[in-house]
């Protein structure tokens, strides 16, 4: 949707930084279903990078939690092709 790829630029700069201590940097794209994989009881944290339209000017950026925020999409279900991150955290945490 126009991001440019600002997840795997992320990862790039963490991977030749040699910045990955203690923490594992990996690219979902665009199947979000396989953040699931991530979910489990002995993941401490998922930091989550991504685009997201709030009106801000190219190159800012804000960190949130995903209670912070709600979902504008209409979806017609989960599937790997409609891509809502919120639905899938949603999702693992049953």
């Amino acid at each position: 949707m126009g991001d440019d790829g600002i997840g795997l630029r992320v990862i790039e700069t963490v991977e030749r930084e040699g910045l990955a201590r203690g923490f594992e940097a990996v690219d979902i794209a665009d199947d979000g279903m396989r953040l699931l994989f991530y979910c489990a009881p002995e993941t401490e944290r998922i930091v989550l990078v991504d685009a997201v339209d709030q009106g801000l000017a190219p190159g800012e950026w804000r960190l949130f939690e995903p209670e912070a925020v709600e979902t504008r999409k209409e979806l017609t279900g989960l599937t790997t092709h409609e891509g809502d991150i919120l639905k899938v955290l949603a999702f693992a945490k049953g």
